[in-house]
């Protein structure tokens, strides 16, 4: 399969382009590095990765950074912009105009977060996205043509060694395997090491 990892040089795009490129052909993505350069806040910068990939089987959305972690009695409307922009619409933005190259029984699997299940106070600019993000792929799942899927991975914060609450990158990356490779569609890969 020739899959797009958008968020390439990331701490799970790193781990995924590893797990995936022994078996696929792999297209790095990234804002400034990677085979091709794109932000997905972009709609002319996005249309101008897809024609520059052509056909492809698989994107894999690892992008982080995409929202703001800001006090709650600290939080002003431009703290929701940047979650907005990139976690929300960004990967809405992947999704639409992806449809128009993404070969028949291709897979999206999109990025959320386990924020919206577990708020703090500083979580509250992002939550929202979060379950955004879950629930289109739940809804518009069902609805794609071409047997086309759409998934999300949903985990907690990333670290080094895996402890309760949070988990590692190769964990995670496994997720967005198992998305892509399989024959699941409208689900949320949750990635929580509550145990």
């Amino acid at each position: 399969m020739k899959i797009i990892i958008f968020g390439a040089n990331g701490r799970v795009g790193k781990e995924l382009v590893t797990q995936l490129s022994e078996r696929h052909q792999v297209v790095k993505v990234g804002r400034s590095s990677g085979d091709i350069q794109a932000d997905y806040t972009d709609h002319q910068s996005i249309t101008n990765m897809y024609n520059q990939v052509g056909s492809f089987d698989a994107l894999c959305c690892v992008a982080g950074r995409d929202s703001d972690f800001v006090d709650v009695q600290k939080l002003e409307l431009q703290h929701f912009k940047s979650g907005v922009e990139r976690k929300l619409l960004g990967q809405v933005r992947l999704v639409l105009e992806g449809l128009k190259y993404i070969n028949d029984k291709g897979s999206f699997t999109l990025s959320s977060g386990y924020l919206n299940h577990y708020p703090n106070v500083y979580s509250i600019a992002t939550s929202p996205f979060n379950a955004f993000v879950d629930n289109f792929a739940e809804s518009m799942a069902p609805y794609l043509l071409r047997d086309i899927r759409l998934n999300v991975v949903s985990a907690a914060p990333i670290v080094d060694e895996a402890k309760y609450g949070q988990v590692t990158a190769e964990m995670v990356a496994r997720e967005y395997v198992k998305s892509t490779e399989g024959n699941i569609s409208g689900s949320v890969f949750k990635i929580w090491n509550m145990e």
